[in-house]
């Protein structure tokens, strides 16, 4: 297993960690749904590459969870993900970091009825990833080590706490832009 850097971990007081792992391996994005035609019907399906990809990621998350199956459908989670890719020089085109991100969650979000083709045993930490409330993610290109790195913490409601530097809507002063309009 791949030690994390702790430099971008969330504050103590705020933010239980649940999940810390790293997957070996060139990051695979998410691929949009295939739309296909036939004898009058329509067909959607997910990519056969997604679905390998979302199953890598939660056989890793079940080798390296530290932690009973929370399936939470009320918790909030901060998410920290980090992509590691080679991408060889003569591969000019580089995936969306959105499209990497999506991947991930979705692999760890349970499939929602009718949607009978993710991974089975999917949602061990939430049941939507509407509850991520904090996301932080970065990749990095032309690396040795291809991997994708994630963290996640249990944390409070964001209307229990505020971020570090953020004020009170109550103590905001009138600023430069009223209604709508630069103060010339």
């Amino acid at each position: 297993m791949i030690g994390l850097p702790a430099r971008s971990d969330p504050p103590a007081a705020t933010h239980e960690l649940v999940l810390r792992c790293a997957i070996p391996g060139e990051p695979a994005p998410k691929q949009r749904p295939v739309t296909i035609n036939r004898a009058g019907r329509v067909w959607t399906f997910t990519p056969r590459e997604t679905i390998l990809a979302e199953r890598t990621i939660l056989d890793a998350v079940l080798l390296r969870r530290t932690f009973d199956l929370l399936n939470d459908p009320t918790g909030h989670y901060a998410v920290t993900l980090r992509f590691f890719s080679e991408r060889p020089k003569g591969r000019k085109r580089v995936c969306d970091l959105d499209n990497y991100v999506k991947l991930v969650l979705d692999a760890l979000t349970p499939p929602r009825a009718g949607k009978g083709n993710r991974p089975r045993g999917a949602g061990l930490i939430w049941q939507d990833d509407r509850q991520v409330v904090q996301l932080t993610a970065s990749r990095h290109d032309r690396q040795d080590n291809p991997r994708t790195e994630i963290q996640v913490y249990r944390c409070l409601p964001l209307d229990t706490i505020a971020p570090p530097g953020v004020q009170e809507a109550d103590d905001f002063q009138a600023g430069p832009c009223q209604s709508g309009k630069l103060k010339q």
